[in-house]
């Protein structure tokens, strides 16, 4: 919960470097998945979120991974 309050903080277009379990959490909050892990981000791949009024939404998921992550 605090990561997604974090990122509905933002008041301006904003870069944030994270990892694998992190860029999950926001893409669920925004897309409304239950699931830990609703995709696989590849290495260095860029998703891109919206905030709206506190709200998330999933403009563009990055790249996934064709590698399993263990």
């Amino acid at each position: 919960r605090a990561m997604v309050d974090c990122v509905c903080g933002y008041q301006e277009d904003s870069v944030v470097f994270c990892h694998f379990i992190a860029i999950n959490v926001i893409v669920g909050a925004a897309t409304g998945a239950d699931e830990l892990i609703s995709f696989r981000p590849d290495n260095g791949s860029v998703t891109k979120i919206r905030v709206d009024a506190g709200d998330l939404s999933l403009i563009e998921l990055g790249a996934q991974a064709s590698t399993r992550v263990n």
